[in-house]
């Protein structure tokens, strides 16, 4: 049998250290691309303007891809979703937000991206709420 002197490596050792290294290296690697992309989750919405951020996780949580879900949203919407619902409705009249979500929406069009059906249904749940979140220009 082959004695090693205490510190001294053996093949395997070395083929086996190298292979960790290797390893780390690589989960490094991939965690900095994931870093570095948008969610896939949220896709085409990380491309909203940075000051409509608040709208993603409330529209990828109500999910409604059709009228027919807006109606089934608002039968089981809670109070607390309901009070959600117009704190958000709230903020996009307060800060005019609505015209900024109808040029995303033409400039990503619905038939490409999921994400872009459920952001414009997520207005007709606040619209069928009877939330007001957009400003009417005054009749003459």
């Amino acid at each position: 049998m082959w004695r090693l002197a205490k510190g001294q490596w053996t093949y395997r050792s070395r083929i086996t250290a190298c292979g960790i290294v290797l390893t780390v290296v690589f989960l490094i690697l991939v965690w900095m691309l994931k870093m570095n992309s948008p969610s896939p989750i949220v896709g085409v919405l990380s491309e909203l303007p940075s000051e409509l951020h608040y709208l993603i996780e409330p529209v990828l949580r109500c999910g409604c891809r059709s009228e027919s879900d807006v109606f089934a949203f608002l039968d089981r919407a809670t109070k607390s979703e309901m009070n959600d619902l117009a704190l958000i409705a709230a903020r996009v009249l307060k800060n005019d937000h609505y015209p900024q979500v109808i040029t995303f929406l033409r400039t990503y069009k619905m038939t490409d991206f999921d994400e872009c059906v459920q952001l414009y249904f997520f207005f007709g749940v606040l619209d069928y709420a009877n939330l007001k979140f957009d400003r009417v220009p005054e009749k003459k």
